[in-house]
């Protein structure tokens, strides 16, 4: 099946199919949060992309998953980039 995206950010959608699934069984978001040591509610919101990734978190989830903060940052600004070009279309649309 797949995500969709306008429920998830893309570094969302990253933790939740490429990190926490790959695990056998999958990592629920409560373990993770517990291992990040960050409150659940926290770690929803930034997976369903009502939160943006923080510094802190950007480097527990790199330490967590073996990868870097500019990755997770980096997951951020795409997500940002998107989110701007979708919403000045729109509005582009309403104008005409």
């Amino acid at each position: 099946w797949r995500i969709c995206l306008k429920n998830r950010s893309i570094q969302g959608e990253v933790l939740g199919e490429v990190y926490m699934k790959a695990f056998h069984p999958p990592v629920t978001v409560t373990d993770l949060a517990n291992s990040l040591d960050v409150s659940v509610r926290e770690l929803n919101r930034f997976i369903e992309g009502k939160q943006p990734v923080t510094m802190p978190l950007a480097v527990r989830l790199a330490i967590r998953f073996r990868t870097t903060t500019r990755f997770w940052i980096g997951l951020q600004h795409q997500y940002n980039d998107r989110f701007r070009a979708s919403t000045a279309h729109h509005l582009h649309r309403l104008k005409r």
